[in-house]
């Protein structure tokens, strides 16, 4: 605090309150608390970032993201240990064919770090490149042909990067070729970067349904992730034949949905079973369950039987996109519960068992529903509270192309 009476022969009194030391920086203009916003290697042209409706804006110019030493601007959060960030980038100008946009994680913001990233470019496609230390070259892993609008992911298992793309930001593939091995140690920085590829001029590159997550992709054929995009990022673990789903989201009902699901492709007629072991109560109407729906837009076509804290067993449907939806059934009943929906042709149909074995129509549960092809068919979790977690337990859990 400077105080100063601004005449020699006269001494100013001023009094203080509220008085706060920090060794805290606020965030630049646009930022958003919890993050990082910075140029990496002092650009010629500073960057910038804003957020608005769940949408980043980011420019950033810079030489490249490349050889020894990057230059270009990167919004990030700091990520733990493993864990992966993923992102939709929507649009990217082109200010040169090399311009590159997308998701890295990155060991500090030395223009020199070892980093790892998936990159798409106005020109050249989808790029995987990463540096392996401090200070040397970087390497390309993968390429493959693509263009904004592109979901990109990057992931780290131990010292094991990994690149993937997908459809709908729900079903993530691998990038064949694209693992590669860090010499990373410690906290990584996870998030969005953007070169220009020219000094001389800023990029401009638009991101959406960004994610930071300590939850890796799913492997063996499921598909894990968030549907309706909740305020709170869902994550899933398998061990042993269990499954530990966490989630948020405001529920599994009306006209769109908001649940975490892990699924797989059933292509015809089939079950999906499931015994859900446990569940926290986090509403009254928090639900967990087996579901076959047909595909992962919120407002999809689906069939459930869930469980809940509160209000028993509830078989529930969409007949079609956008429908509100509708409740057949509701029963007694609470965790543990062994529970199936089927799909034969256009019929579905819910059913529980006490040992997992022989299996129960619920009466009354049966319905026609107007999905076609192939569904997909998994657990389903929503915490009815979107300001909160819930945590499901789930084994026996088995999709089948038999019905009962």
């Amino acid at each position: 605090m400077d105080v100063t009476s601004h005449n020699s022969s006269v001494l100013g009194t001023v009094t203080f309150d509220t008085v706060n030391f920090s060794n805290t920086t606020p965030p630049p203009p646009g930022c958003v608390t919890g993050w990082t916003c910075q140029d990496i290697g002092a650009p010629l042209i500073t960057g910038s970032q804003s957020f608005s409706g769940g949408t980043w804006t980011i420019q950033g110019a810079g030489g490249d993201i490349w050889a020894t030493s990057d230059q270009f601007h990167f919004v990030s959060q700091t990520l733990a240990a493993n864990g992966s960030v993923s992102a939709h980038i929507t649009s990217q100008t082109n200010t040169d064919v090399w311009a590159k946009a997308g998701v890295m994680l990155r060991q500090s913001s030395n223009p020199g770090s070892a980093y790892y990233a998936a990159l798409v470019t106005p020109s050249n496609g989808i790029v995987v490149q990463y540096r392996t230390a401090q200070g040397v070259s970087a390497q390309q892993s993968a390429s493959l042909t693509g263009a904004t609008p592109a979901y990109l992911m990057v992931a780290r298992s131990g010292n094991t990067y990994t690149a993937y793309t997908s459809r709908d930001g729900y079903t993530w593939t691998s990038v064949a070729g694209s693992s590669a091995t860090l010499n990373t140690s410690g906290s990584v920085q996870a998030g969005m970067a953007v070169t220009s590829h020219n000094t001389g001029v800023l990029s401009t590159a638009t991101f959406d349904t960004v994610r930071v997550s300590t939850t890796l992709p799913c492997t063996g054929g499921w598909s894990c992730g968030d549907i309706g995009n909740p305020a709170l990022a869902g994550s899933q673990s398998l061990s042993s034949g269990t499954w530990m789903i966490q989630a948020g989201g405001s529920d599994i009902y009306g006209t769109s949905d908001q649940f975490h699901f892990v699924s797989q492709s059933l292509a015809a007629n089939g079950s999906v079973s499931a015994h859900v072991v446990s569940q926290t109560n986090t509403s009254s109407w928090a639900k967990a369950g087996v579901m076959l729906r047909q595909s992962s837009d919120p407002g999809s076509a689906y069939y459930a039987v869930l469980i809940t804290p509160g209000n028993g067993i509830v078989v529930q449907y969409r007949t079609a996109q956008g429908n509100t939806t509708q409740q057949s059934v509701k029963v007694s009943g609470s965790v543990p519960a062994y529970l199936k929906v089927a799909r034969s042709g256009s019929t579905y149909t819910a059913y529980t068992s006490s040992n997992g074995t022989t299996w129960t129509l619920l009466t009354g549960s049966s319905v026609t529903l107007n999905m076609s092809g192939s569904v997909l068919a998994g657990l389903a979790v929503t915490s009815h509270n979107s300001s909160v977690l819930g945590t499901v337990t789930f084994d026996t859990v088995s999709v089948s192309t038999t019905v009962p």
